[in-house]
């Protein structure tokens, strides 16, 4: 600076330096973000008349109560990369402190930051198939949405059926009890402060178990059918099923016989003699979601009933004529057995009303020899011959015939015999036959 001077005082001249400071301005837009994810913001640092930008200064963000400190490039620009867990709308600061040594002046800004819930998604991870009356265990993966699997989270699992269990990650329906088929499982996750709700259904396969049970005979009768039974029920409820084919095995016979309204499948086999296993077996029907099951049990069969003698005949009914030789007979018998087809028969005793048994000899199964005598005092003589037939199990029938010796000749020209008889030495019966004569 300069005087000129004047009348007074005369010209001077002075130096002096003054400082130019320049002001600037922060600039920052609102930004948005998902929680947990990062997330840049960009803040500017311009001259503001000329929006000419500052590189290389220094600025200063607050967040949330966290400073982040980020330096300018060419153009001005400072990117702070932050990271925020919690959804919600923050307010963000950012802060020049100015340069004196670039006679900067400071400035600030303030924005917002919108941070929404992140994104997630479910992916089940349990059982798909459970029996009725059963326990399920259930899980779910929580995702992120780049697929991240998150730490196990609390999650509710409900069945088409009502039933509902809760647990972190996973949980446990102690007791399916559902109609068989397919029912469906929704999985929820209710989310939190950083994780959006998510929901997603898989489907569950309920098995309906069965039990197949023996409910014959422990033993029966042979020779005749026997019906054997059979019950098939759900378990644990008991309902019976119907219309389902129950296959029987009883020794070597096999069978099929379809259950009714009851649950019931009966058959009837015939069995030879003996102890014989029983099985039973339900092959399972997939269509109704039945699964397979059998049973066994034992069947004795039994031989009890005698073989029946229809007639037991003799060769001879009577003999003649009365001369105290033995006489040969033969014993034909007429017999069934329900079970043998050859019941073996003997001669198994011989009486007589009169005589000995000197009188008698069992000479075979079924011969015989038979004295031809009789008392000449009484009515002629009556063998009786008894058989017994016996089947292979043992059981025994008797049966008797009866053969003659007749008294005197009006008897033996009613049985049709020689007339020669009359010649008989016996002494009684000659003194009777002359009596007879004289009348």
């Amino acid at each position: 600076m300069s005087f000129a001077g004047d009348d007074t005082y005369a010209p001077a001249t002075a130096t002096a330096s003054i400082a130019v400071s320049q002001p600037t301005v922060v600039s920052i837009a609102p930004h948005s973000a998902v929680a947990g994810a990062p997330v840049t913001i960009a803040a500017t640092l311009t001259a503001p008349a000329t929006s000419t930008p500052f590189g290389g200064e220094t600025l200063d963000l607050v967040i949330d109560g966290h400073s982040y400190a980020a330096t300018t490039d060419a153009i001005g620009e400072a990117s702070f990369t932050v990271t925020v867990n919690i959804a919600a709308t923050y307010s963000v600061s950012v802060t020049y402190a100015g340069n004196p040594s670039q006679f900067l002046l400071g400035s600030a800004a303030s924005t917002t930051l919108d941070v929404a819930l992140a994104p997630t998604a479910l992916a089940y991870t349990g059982a798909t198939v459970v029996n009725n009356g059963q326990s399920l265990v259930v899980s779910a993966d929580v995702t992120t949405q780049a697929g991240v699997v998150l730490p196990p989270q609390p999650l509710t699992f409900t069945l088409s059926n009502g039933q509902s269990s809760t647990g972190v990650g996973s949980a446990t329906f102690a007791n399916v009890l559902a109609t068989p088929g397919p029912v469906q499982l929704t999985i929820t996750f209710a989310g939190n402060q950083q994780y959006a709700r998510s929901e997603t259904r898989a489907g569950i396969t309920v098995l309906q178990p069965t039990q197949v049970t023996y409910t014959g005979p422990a033993s029966s009768e042979a020779g005749a059918p026997v019906t054997v039974t059979a019950m098939l029920r759900e378990t644990p409820a008991g309902n019976a099923v119907s219309g389902e084919p129950v296959s029987f095995s009883v020794g070597a016979t096999t069978a099929t016989a379809v259950t009714n309204a009851s649950g019931m499948a009966s058959v009837s086999v015939m069995s030879g003699i003996g102890t014989f296993p029983v099985s039973v077996a339900f092959a399972g029907d997939a269509a109704r979601y039945l699964l397979a099951s059998s049973g066994s049990g034992s069947l004795v069969v039994r031989d009890t009933r005698p073989p029946v003698i229809g007639q037991v005949r003799p060769s001879v009914t009577v003999i003649r004529p009365p001369n105290k030789k033995m006489v040969p007979v033969t014993i034909s018998v007429a017999v069934a057995d329900a079970v043998d087809p050859n019941p073996i028969c003997r001669v198994t005793g011989i009486t007589s009303d009169e005589g000995s048994s000197a009188d008698w000899q069992i000479a075979g199964p079924l011969s015989v020899n038979l004295r031809a005598a009789r008392n000449g005092k009484g009515n002629g003589r009556i063998y009786t011959i008894t058989v017994t037939c016996t089947d292979a199990a043992g059981n025994a029938a008797t049966g008797a015939t009866q053969v003659v010796v007749p008294h005197d000749q009006a008897d033996d020209k009613e049985q049709g015999d020689d007339k020669d008889w009359g010649k008989d030495k016996d002494k009684e019966g000659g003194e009777k036959r002359e009596k007879e004569r004289r009348r």
